[in-house]
C-alpha cells in the first residue's frame, strides 16, 4: 500500500473510531430520555423502548457502510496507484520496475537451482518517424501490435515488458538450451517481417534483437543488463533486422573504445592533431588542382593512430565535430598563409559527418573559420558520401543549397556505393562526384569495374559534373582512367597525405614545373624519400 492510501485509511479509522464512541456514549445517556420524551403513553414508551436497540444498531450499520465505502475507495486508489507504478499505461506490460524485479526474482531461482535464463532486448529502429508522419496516437497503435504480437510468440516468454520508449525487454526463463533465445529472436523476425496497418497506413518496423545468457554473461541483474544493452549497440551498427548474442570481445571493444575516446579527447584539448593534405592531380596534364584534408593522429606513447581507428570512436562520441572544426580551422590558416605566400589556388576538400547535415551548423562552421583567417569560400570544398546524402535527400538538398550559395564547392564521396536512386541524385547540388576505390582496384584486368567507371564517367558528363577517381595506385589504372575520360584522380601513385608545410613546398614547385613530367618526376621522388 501506498503512503497516500496508508494516510487515507488511517483517518477512515481514526473517524470511524471517534463516531462510534460519540453515537455511543449518547446512547448510553440520553436514550432512555429521548423514549420518555416521546412517549406519550405508557403503552408508546414500551413500543419505544422495544426498537431502541433496532434503532442503534441501523445508525451503526449506516456509519460502517459509509466507512466500507471509504475503504473501498482508498482500495480503488491503492491499485490504481499499483497498476501505474507497476505497468506501461500504453501497451499495458510490465514497465521497467517490474521488470527489474521479475529479472531479480528469476536470478534468484537460477542461482538455487543452477539452471539458466536469459534477458533479450528489442528495440525497433527510427520509431520516431512513425509517431511524427502519422501522430502520438497512431504510434502508440503500433505500440500495441508489437505487444500483442510479442504475446503471440510460439514460445512467448511470460515476462515481456516495456522499458521506454520502443524498447521492449522479454525473459527466458529456460535458458539450458542456448538455442532457446536463439529461435526465440527468429520467431520474433518473422512475426515483425509482417506489415502492420495502423489508420489505412502501411506500417513495416525494422529491428534489432539482443540477448545474454545467465550466468556465463553476467551474473547479476545490472550485468546481464549491461551486456545485453552492450550488444544491441553492436547490433544497430551491423544494421537492420538483425539478432545478436553477447559476446566477451565486445567488454574489450568498449574498454578499448573508452580508452582511446579519453586519449582522443585529451589530444584535442592539447594540440595532438595535425592536419594532412592528399593531393589531387589533373591526370592528363599532371596539374596539381587540389587536396583533401584529413585529420591526422601521432600518439605519444603509440605513435600513429589509424583513422579508422579513431574516426569511428569520434563519431559514437560526438568528437567528430571538433574535430571537422579543427580541420576546417587549419584549412582556412593554409589556404590564407598561401594567398600571401602568392601561392596558386586550389580547391581543398573537407569532409563531414552524416549528423552534420542535419543539425544546420555546418554552414555557421565554415563562416565562422574563413572569417576568421580571412580565407576564401571558393577555395572550400565539403565531401559527403553518397549514402550520408541519402538518408534524407530534402535535408541534404536543402543544407548543400545554402553551402553552393555560399560559394563553397560540393563533392559527393563514395560514388558508386551507396546504391540511391538517380532521381534524388539529380536532386543534389554537387559540384563533383567522386569515384570509390573500389571501382578502381583491379583496374584495368576487371572489365566489369572498367565498365562500370565509364558508365559513371558518362553519366558525370551528362550531369555537367567534374569526375574524380580514387585509390589510383598504378600506372596502369591512371592510363586506364584517362582512356575512358576521367581526367581528375588521387591516390598514392600521385601522392601520398602529407603534412601541410610539404604540402605547400610541392605546391610551390608544382607551380614552377613547365612540363608535364616534372610533376610526376618530383613526387617519385619524394615517395622514394618517404620510403627510405
Amino acid at each position: 500500500m501506498t503512503r497516500s492510501a496508508e494516510t487515507g485509511a488511517r483517518r477512515a479509522g481514526i473517524k470511524l473510531g471517534i463516531a462510534y464512541f460519540v453515537i455511543a456514549a449518547a446512547w448510553v445517556l440520553l436514550s432512555d430520555r429521548a423514549v420518555e420524551f416521546l412517549a406519550g403513553s405508557a403503552q408508546s414508551l414500551a413500543f419505544l423502548q422495544s426498537f431502541k436497540g433496532v434503532a442503534f444498531v441501523a445508525v451503526m450499520a449506516v456509519l460502517l457502510g459509509g466507512y466500507a465505502a471509504r475503504l473501498q475507495r482508498v482500495e480503488s486508489a491503492r491499485l490504481r496507484e499499483q497498476l501505474l507504478a507497476s505497468f506501461d499505461p500504453v501497451t499495458r506490460l510490465p514497465n521497467s520496475h517490474s521488470f527489474y524485479e521479475e529479472l531479480a526474482e528469476q536470478l534468484r531461482h537460477c542461482e538455487q537451482s543452477g539452471g539458466r535464463c536469459a534477458v533479450m532486448l528489442l528495440d525497433f529502429r527510427d520509431f520516431a518517424r512513425i509517431n511524427d508522419g502519422f501522430g502520438r496516437a497512431a504510434g502508440d497503435q503500433v505500440l500495441q501490435n508489437v505487444a500483442r504480437r510479442l504475446q503471440a510468440l510460439p514460445r512467448a516468454p511470460e515476462v515481456i515488458a516495456r522499458l521506454e520508449k520502443d524498447k521492449f525487454a522479454l525473459i527466458i526463463e529456460d535458458a539450458d538450451d542456448a538455442d532457446v533465445p536463439a529461435a526465440i529472436a527468429e520467431e520474433i523476425g518473422v512475426a515483425f517481417r509482417r506489415e502492420m496497418t495502423v489508420d489505412d497506413n502501411v506500417v513495416l518496423l525494422d529491428y534489432n534483437i539482443s540477448y545474454a545468457i545467465y550466468p556465463e554473461d553476467g551474473d547479476s541483474v545490472s550485468a546481464l543488463i549491461d551486456a545485453a544493452e552492450l550488444t544491441l549497440r553492436a547490433a544497430k551498427r551491423i544494421g537492420a533486422n538483425v539478432a545478436e548474442r553477447f559476446r566477451p570481445s565486445l567488454l574489450h571493444t568498449r574498454r578499448r573504445h573508452f580508452h582511446i575516446e579519453s586519449e582522443l579527447r585529451h589530444a584535442l584539448n592539447h594540440q595532438g592533431l595535425s592536419l594532412h593534405l592528399q593531393p589531387q592531380f589533373d591526370l592528363a596534364s599532371n596539374a596539381l588542382i587540389g587536396a583533401e584534408a584529413l585529420a591526422r593522429w601521432t600518439h605519444a606513447d603509440h605513435g600513429p593512430i589509424s583513422p579508422g581507428v579513431f574516426i569511428p570512436v569520434a563519431e559514437q562520441t560526438g568528437l567528430i565535430d571538433r574535430i571537422s572544426e579543427f580541420v576546417m580551422d587549419r584549412v582556412c590558416q593554409a589556404l590564407h598563409e598561401w594567398r600571401g605566400r602568392g601561392l596558386p589556388e586550389i580547391t581543398v576538400a573537407v569532409n563531414v559527418a552524416g549528423h552534420q547535415l542535419d543539425d544546420g551548423r555546418l554552414g555557421f562552421f565554415l563562416q565562422k573559420a574563413a572569417e576568421e583567417w580571412n580565407a576564401p569560400l571558393h577555395q572550400l570544398e565539403i565531401e559527403v558520401t553518397e549514402s550520408m546524402a541519402m538518408r534524407d535527400p530534402d535535408q541534404a538538398v536543402d543544407v548543400l543549397s545554402r553551402l553552393r550559395e555560399m560559394g563553397v564547392s560540393i563533392a559527393l564521396d563514395d560514388f558508386g556505393t551507396g546504391y540511391s536512386s538517380l532521381s534524388h541524385l539529380l536532386r543534389l547540388p554537387v559540384n563533383k562526384l567522386k569515384i570509390d576505390r573500389s571501382f578502381i582496384t583491379d583496374l584495368p584486368e576487371n572489365r566489369q569495374q572498367l565498365g562500370f567507371v565509364r558508365t559513371m564517367v558518362a553519366l558525370g558528363d551528362e550531369l555537367g559534373v567534374t569526375l574524380l577517381a580514387e585509390g589510383i595506385e598504378t600506372d596502369a589504372q591512371r592510363q586506364h582512367l584517362l582512356a575512358i575520360g576521367c581526367r581528375h584522380g588521387q591516390g598514392f601513385l600521385l601522392g601520398r597525405p602529407m603534412e601541410i608545410d610539404a604540402f605547400a613546398d610541392l605546391l610551390a614547385r608544382s607551380a614552377a614545373t613547365t612540363r608535364p613530367e616534372g610533376l610526376l618526376n618530383l613526387l617519385a621522388s619524394r615517395h622514394r624519400k618517404t620510403a627510405r
